[in-house]
C-alpha cells in the first residue's frame, strides 16, 4: 500500500471530492479552495506518488464536486458558486465554463457514458443538464445548458447514469431515488423507504 501523502501543503479544508482517471494513473482530489492533480504513473500498486499538481478551475468559491470524463482526458469540476468548468489533457487548464448552471451550490455531477454530456445535482433538488462540445481545431471546449429540472424536495446527493446512457438515478437528502428517462426527461420509477413506485 502507498503511504506517501498526496497532499503538497497542509490544507487548512478537508477533501470534498476524488476521482480517479479511468486509466488509474491520476486522482483529481478536490479541496475547498483548490483542486490537485495526483499522479500515480503507470505501476500498480504505485510505489508513491509525483509531486501533486495544483490546478486551475476558474471558480469564485468552494469546490464542491468533481469527476474525470469516462476518456480521462476532461475533469468536470463543480463548485458553490453555481458553476462548471471544463479541465482539459494534456495541460490540465480550464478550457471552459458555464456560469449560474443552479440558483444553488453544486452538490453532484456524473459525466454520460458517452462523454458528451453532463448531469449536475443541486442543493435545491434540481438537476441541470449540460452538452459538453470541443472545437477540434482550437481544442478549446464550450458548454452549454440543455436544460434543468427540479425532481427533489432537497438536495442531490448522488447520482448515476446507467451504461447505456438511457437512464439517470438521482438520490436525495429527502430519502429517495428517482430514475429518469433520458429521452423525456421525465420519472419512470422511485424507490423510496416503503418501497418502489413507478
Amino acid at each position: 500500500v502507498a503511504r506517501d501523502s498526496c497532499s503538497a501543503v497542509d490544507r487548512p479544508w478537508g477533501v470534498v471530492s476524488a476521482s480517479w482517471s479511468p486509466d488509474s494513473t491520476l486522482c483529481a482530489v478536490g479541496f475547498h479552495d483548490a483542486v490537485w492533480l495526483c499522479h500515480t504513473g503507470a505501476q500498480w500498486p504505485p510505489t508513491g506518488w509525483e509531486r501533486p499538481q495544483r490546478l486551475g478551475t476558474a471558480h469564485t468559491d468552494s469546490i464542491s464536486t468533481l469527476r474525470f470524463s469516462p476518456c480521462g482526458t476532461l475533469l468536470a469540476v463543480g463548485s458553490w458558486d453555481c458553476g462548471v468548468s471544463i479541465v482539459s489533457s494534456p495541460s490540465w487548464n480550464v478550457t471552459a465554463k458555464l456560469d449560474n448552471v443552479h440558483e444553488e451550490m453544486n452538490t453532484t455531477l456524473c459525466w454520460r457514458p458517452d462523454a458528451t454530456q453532463l448531469a449536475l445535482g443541486s442543493a435545491d433538488g434540481s438537476v441541470s443538464l449540460v452538452m459538453v462540445e470541443m472545437n477540434v481545431q482550437t481544442q478549446e471546449h464550450r458548454v452549454v445548458l440543455v436544460g434543468k429540472k427540479i425532481l427533489h424536495s432537497d438536495g442531490i446527493t448522488s447520482m448515476a447514469w446507467s451504461p447505456d446512457g438511457s437512464r439517470l438515478a438521482l438520490g436525495a437528502d429527502d430519502t429517495s431515488v428517482i430514475i429518469v428517462s433520458t429521452v423525456t426527461w421525465e420519472p419512470i420509477a422511485k424507490v423510496e423507504d416503503d418501497g418502489i413506485r413507478a
